[in-house]
Order: C-alpha cells, then sequence, then structure tokens
C-alpha cells in the first residue's frame, strides 16, 4: 500500500504593525509599511506501508523566521489510515508534540507550555507521524495536511 501526500500546504504568518505617524511633517498621519512578514512551507513526506501495519511520515517546515508552535490537522479516510502517534524532532528546538484522533482527522500541536522553545528558523523535519493501515486497505491513500 502506499500512501501519497498530494498537497502542500502554506503556512502565512503575518504581523502588521499600525503606528500614527506624520512621517514628512505633513500631518498626513500615513501608517508605515508592514513590519513584519513571512511565509513557510509544511510538507508531509510520501511514505509506504502494507496493510495491517504502520508507516512512519516525516513532517517537514520551511520557515525563514523562529516559530514557538505549529497547529494543523491530518485528514485521512478513518476505514484505511488512522494516526497512532506524533513525535518531534531535534529540529523542533524542543516542543513536544500532542494529538487527538477521532473521525479520520488528527489535529497535531507542537507547543512549549513554559514558553520558551522556538522551532529555529530553516527547513527540515520537525515532526514524524505513524500511521496504521487497515488490514483491508489497498492503493494509494491519501493523508491531508489541513487548517495549517
Amino acid at each position: 500500500m502506499r500512501i501519497e501526500r498530494l498537497s502542500i500546504v502554506l503556512i502565512g504568518f503575518l504581523l502588521l504593525a499600525t503606528v500614527n505617524c506624520d512621517s514628512g511633517g505633513d500631518g498626513t498621519n500615513e501608517p508605515p509599511p508592514p513590519a513584519f512578514s513571512t511565509t513557510g512551507v509544511l510538507r508531509l513526506a510520501d511514505a509506504e506501508g502494507e496493510a495491517g501495519g504502520a508507516a512512519i511520515l516525516s513532517l517537514s517546515l520551511e520557515n525563514p523566521a523562529a516559530l514557538a508552535g505549529l497547529q494543523f490537522d491530518l485528514e485521512a479516510d478513518p476505514a484505511v489510515l488512522t494516526v497512532t502517534a506524533v513525535s518531534a524532532s531535534a529540529r523542533s528546538g524542543g516542543l513536544e508534540a500532542s494529538f487527538h484522533a477521532g473521525g479520520g482527522a488528527a489535529r497535531v500541536v507542537l507547543a512549549d507550555l513554559q514558553g520558551s522553545a522556538l522551532i529555529a528558523a530553516g527547513d527540515g523535519v520537525v515532526a514524524t507521524v505513524t500511521v496504521q493501515v487497515d488490514s483491508a486497505a489497498s492503493g494509494s491513500v491519501d493523508l491531508l495536511v489541513k487548517n495549517a
């Protein structure tokens, strides 16, 4: 059985600073341009798993700025795939991975409750996702990243 990820989800992080200022002494009070804007890419690697077995998929993040956490949903046909584990990698900077699965979806959160850990800017695997493949499964199955 081949499990395929067919979509790449773009995550946009945007913080706008609006400050009233007199930029040229003309009294217009025009706000300055955005202070910070980044875009990141979250990718779920392809994996293969046999019916009745497990498959482990790598979740990579390309982010130009440090992140304090990450949340997204994984969706698949519940008759075929079930998310059974999510583990943070060393690149996750000490964030802990947790998930809640049910009804064909799993909400995944990488966070640090102390607020001190960060995912450093860069590109690489931030977590691994383990899925159980139903014993009657055959063909290709999509595991989608959503709500990132």
